[in-house]
């Protein structure tokens, strides 16, 4: 199954790169992004994303093919 993760790899690209969560973690959009927040604003949340285990966010991502099944993915966003 192919999934958004966290990487470090460009990480640093742009000044106001950061990275909460642990790289090759399962990400997703933030469910509420700050209304005027700028795209590269202090908050961040407007451009990144945010882990499922350790809810922080992370501006660099790439897709990975994973071996997952629904059913663990369903799981890894229960918690």
């Amino acid at each position: 199954m192919r999934l958004l993760i966290a990487t470090l790899e460009t990480q640093g690209t742009r000044a106001s790169d950061f990275a909460r969560c642990r790289p090759g973690e399962l990400v997703m959009p933030h469910i509420h992004a700050c209304p005027d927040e700028a795209v590269d604003g202090g908050c961040g949340c407007r451009r990144s994303l945010v882990g499922f285990d350790s809810h922080q966010g992370v501006t660099t991502f790439s897709v990975a093919d994973l071996p997952l099944a629904m059913d663990d993915l369903a799981d890894s966003v229960r918690g």
